[in-house]
């Protein structure tokens, strides 16, 4: 009796084993190995104007123009809007009567003292001249300098009420609220020149290096298609960070046809080689993923840099290292963390 439990126990830990193995999934895997290819580059990138300018009023209130609208095209020195100045009208004419109103001592000398007005003499050369002449002077030129500073301060603030636009080009983003308020030092609104148009890509340093090269000995090729047309731009280095650099790609926007927010396909193209991963189209899970199988025999996930994908085959530039061993066949729901069979 306790064999025949023994030969139970044991044949129950076979079927186990056996069962577990078969519930293991059964994958096809490729190795990443670098190869050398004519580099081609296509990415779908949101467009921007070359220039933007955000509005930053240098005085607080509430617009009693029309307020502006997003998409409205303006020129360089264009009324954007304008802020209610009553307040400062009211101290202008206030300060204006004191000026008028400030008689000059007998102490004083006038001719001197519109001198001093005129800025044609400093008050301290004033008080020179006057303690010279024996004359006991009083402080109305003090007085009446900083009434002027005073006047000439209110006048720019209300100046500053009418703001205008510094270039041609459209509203792009409006901050303005409800109450068509703005405050001083905080965008009001933002201004596009979208004569030019513009999109930022990320590459790894060595193949922005040798796209940069390429394009130095004019064998560089960077295109915008909107469907219709395509349109040839150019590639500007922007910066540099973490082994990797960002670029603009920039495109002439003539009849302003390309629309500022939108997405265009972006084509890359040089004859020079340059080492990336080559896959199958149908190792790619979305738009950036593959699985691959680590060493335990488990599933893991990288998000990969497709350079282009030619629906046979995927350009991988980045995301991934030469010698793992990449799933070319994933199966729908594939899980990090499954233990797989390599076939």
């Amino acid at each position: 009796m306790k064999s025949f439990k023994n030969i139970f126990i044991i044949l129950m830990l076979f079927t186990t084993i056996l069962t577990a193995g078969c519930s293991r999934v059964s994958v096809h895997v490729q190795k990443a190995e670098f190869t050398k290819k004519p580099f081609v580059y296509e990415e779908e990138i949101k467009m921007e104007a070359s220039q933007t300018i955000p509005i930053i009023p240098i005085v607080s209130g509430k617009i009693i123009s029309g307020k502006p609208d997003i998409g409205q095209k303006v020129k360089a020195g264009d009324i954007l809007f304008k802020l209610d100045t009553s307040k400062y009208e009211e101290e202008l004419s206030s300060l204006s009567k004191k000026s008028v109103n400030n008689e000059v001592s007998e102490e004083d000398d006038p001719a001197a003292l519109s001198l001093v007005n005129q800025g044609i003499i400093t008050k301290a050369e004033y008080n020179k001249l006057m303690q010279k002449k024996g004359i006991k002077h009083s402080n109305n030129a003090a007085n009446e300098i900083q009434s002027q500073a005073k006047l000439n301060t209110i006048a720019k603030i209300i100046e500053e009420c009418t703001v205008k636009s510094p270039i041609d080009g459209v509203i792009s983003e409006l901050f303005i609220g409800e109450n068509q308020s703005v405050m001083s030092g905080k965008p009001a609104l933002v201004v596009s020149q979208n004569a030019y148009v513009c999109g930022e890509i990320s590459l790894p340093e060595n193949i922005g290096d040798a796209l940069e090269e390429s394009g130095k000995l004019n064998k560089l090729k960077v295109q915008l298609i909107d469907g219709e047309n395509t349109i040839d731009g150019e590639f500007k280095v922007n910066k540099a960070e973490n082994g990797h650099k960002t670029y603009k790609v920039e495109f002439k926007n003539k009849d302003n046809k390309l629309k500022v927010g939108k997405k265009y396909k972006v084509h890359i193209e040089t004859e020079r080689e340059i080492p990336c991963i080559v896959l199958p189209a149908k190792a790619l899970i979305g738009e950036d993923t593959v699985a691959i199988v680590t060493e335990s025999g488990l599933v893991d996930m990288k998000t990969v840099k497709v350079a282009y994908n030619d629906n046979k085959n995927i350009f991988v530039i980045d995301g991934i290292n030469e010698g793992e061993e990449v799933i070319v066949n994933p199966p729908k729901n594939l899980e990090i963390g499954v233990q797989v069979n390599e076939v």
